[in-house]
C-alpha cells in the first residue's frame, strides 16, 4: 500500500513539473504587449520661382538658329468628307463632340494625365493630314522642314508669338499675309489645327500670354467651327537653359499647366509630347539640340510620331 501510494505521487510531481515547464516556456515565447506608436514625417516642398517682367508689352526671349524658309503650298481641300463620332481614317471633319468632362485644376497636372488629352492610338499615315494645318514659331518650320508630314499646311515664322499671330505679316505661298488673315480667308478648310506657340513668349507675365492664346483660339473657332484644334504644350529644352529664369523646364511645366487649363475651358485638345521627349532629369538629353531649344532631325521625328499617336 505504501509502495501504490508513493507511485502516485511520484505521478503527481512528475505532471506538476512537466505543466510548470510548459508555462515558464509560453510565458517565454510571447512577447509583452505594448502600445503601438505613431511616427509622424513631414514633408518639405520645393517651389521653383521665375522672374517674369512686368511690362504689359510682350518681348521675344529665344530664337537664336531657326530654320529660314517660312512657307509651304497649301493642298487642295477635299470637297466631300464622312463625318464620324470616332474617326479611324483622316476623312472627317468633326470636331470635339462635348467639352472635355474634367477640367484640370489650376495645378500643374502630372504628365500624360490631362483629361483633354486624345488617348494613343495607332499611328495615322501622312495622308491623314492632308487637311491639317501647323501654326506656330521656328519650331513648326523645323515640323516642317524636318518631318514627313508633307500633306499638311504649315502657317509658321521666325519668332512668331501670339500677339504676332494677328498683326505681323508672314510669307505664304508668296504672299505677306498675317496668319489671321491666312486662316480667314481659308474658312472651313482644315478639319485638324495645331497650335504651337509659347517659347518666344516665356519671358511675359503668364496672363499676359494666356490672354493673348484666348484670342487667337477664339478667332481660329470663328473661322473654323467644325475642326479639331489642338494646342500643343510648350515643347522641353535640354540642361544648357537650366540657369535661365525663362527658358527653364520649371518655368516652361508651370505655363503648359495654365495652356491645359486653357484648352480645357475652351473644349479643345491639349497635347503633350513631353513624355515622349525627356530623360529622367525631365531635360531632352544634351546633343539633340544645336541652341538646347530647337531640335534635330531625330527629336523632331519623336515630335512627330507622338502627334500622328494621338488624333482625336
Amino acid at each position: 500500500m505504501l509502495r501504490k501510494n508513493t507511485t502516485i505521487f511520484i505521478k503527481s510531481l512528475g505532471l506538476f513539473l512537466v505543466c510548470l515547464f510548459l508555462l515558464v516556456s509560453c510565458q517565454k515565447i510571447a512577447p509583452p504587449f505594448t502600445e503601438p506608436t505613431t511616427e509622424k514625417s513631414s514633408t518639405t516642398t520645393s517651389t521653383v520661382s521665375s522672374e517674369m517682367t512686368t511690362s504689359s508689352s510682350p518681348a521675344n526671349t529665344s530664337e537664336t538658329t531657326q530654320p529660314t524658309e517660312t512657307t509651304r503650298e497649301t493642298t487642295t481641300v477635299p470637297t466631300t468628307s464622312a463625318t464620324t463620332t470616332a474617326p479611324t481614317t483622316s476623312e472627317t471633319t468633326a470636331a470635339p463632340t462635348e467639352k472635355p468632362s474634367q477640367a484640370p485644376s489650376t495645378a500643374a497636372p502630372a504628365e500624360g494625365a490631362y483629361a483633354n488629352e486624345p488617348p494613343l492610338s495607332d499611328p495615322k499615315d501622312a495622308s491623314y493630314f492632308k487637311d491639317a494645318v501647323f501654326v506656330g514659331g521656328s519650331r513648326t518650320q523645323g515640323l516642317m522642314l524636318y518631318g514627313s508630314l508633307y500633306d499638311a499646311d504649315y502657317v509658321a515664322g521666325k519668332g512668331l508669338d501670339v500677339s504676332d499671330y494677328f498683326d505681323q505679316a508672314i510669307r505664304i505661298n508668296g504672299q505677306d499675309i498675317t496668319a489671321d488673315q491666312y486662316m480667314t480667308n481659308r474658312s472651313g478648310a482644315y478639319k485638324d489645327i495645331y497650335l504651337s506657340f509659347g517659347i518666344n513668349e516665356l519671358g511675359w507675365p503668364v496672363d499676359n500670354f494666356i490672354t493673348y492664346y484666348k484670342n487667337v483660339i477664339e478667332s481660329v473657332k470663328a473661322s473654323h467651327g467644325a475642326a479639331s484644334i489642338y494646342v500643343e504644350a510648350i515643347l522641353p529644352t535640354d540642361h544648357s537653359q537650366d540657369g535661365s529664369d525663362y527658358l527653364s523646364n520649371a518655368n516652361i511645366k508651370m505655363f503648359n499647366a495654365r495652356l491645359a487649363q486653357l484648352s480645357a475651358e475652351e473644349g479643345i485638345y491639349f497635347l503633350n509630347p513631353t513624355p515622349a521627349l525627356v530623360d529622367q532629369s525631365g531635360a531632352i538629353p544634351d546633343g539633340v539640340s544645336a541652341d538646347g531649344i530647337h531640335y534635330d532631325r531625330e527629336y523632331v521625328e519623336k515630335w512627330q510620331y507622338y502627334i500622328q499617336t494621338h488624333v482625336a
